[in-house]
């Protein structure tokens, strides 16, 4: 029979904490209260990969957070994953700030870059291709199923319009 379609489910990012937006610093381990990533993780389940079970899933992740590595490793089995402090990248990345493009997005966009590099390193390593790519926040509620069978296959991409697609 024809084989099951494999997708990869690609976290990058921070967590959201009380200590506020990432404008400005790098990531302090243990600053403020996080959003609660293991609810998150629940709804991700329930109304991503749940509503999409007719595929298999690979599931990596790029995180600033290395102090919360445990507590996602309880709710994924990573294919792949990284967590590290972003301090190391603050020259190179606060060189780049303007007053439109604050740390945090740019913080961000390496984040994606590196959970990205990480799927393809995976493909080139399995000669495994994906069928889709979903990448996402790890802190992100997911309220309503996202069924992807309903979205064009022509390899458009899609992202939401947060902040201009920085969300």
């Amino acid at each position: 029979g024809k084989e099951r379609p494999v997708n990869a489910l690609v976290f990058a990012g921070a967590v959201s904490s009380s200590q506020g937006k990432l404008e400005t610093s790098v990531i302090v381990p243990g600053a403020g209260v996080y959003s609660d990533i293991d609810f998150c993780a629940v709804t991700v389940k329930k109304h991503i990969l749940n509503v999409n079970s007719y595929a298999d899933w690979d599931v990596f992740m790029h995180s600033w957070n290395p102090d919360l590595e445990v507590r996602f490793r309880r709710h994924y089995a990573f294919r792949a994953s990284v967590f590290e402090l972003n301090a190391p990248y603050e020259a190179s990345l606060g060189s780049k700030v303007t007053d439109d493009v604050h740390f945090g997005v740019l913080s961000h966009s390496l984040s994606m870059a590196k959970a990205a590099a990480l799927v393809l390193r995976s493909e080139r390593a399995s000669g495994k291709r994906y069928d889709r790519f979903l990448l996402m926040r790890p802190d992100l509620l997911t309220f309503r199923d996202l069924d992807l069978t309903h979205l064009d296959r022509s390899g458009a991409a899609f992202c939401n319009s947060h902040g201009n697609a920085g969300g």
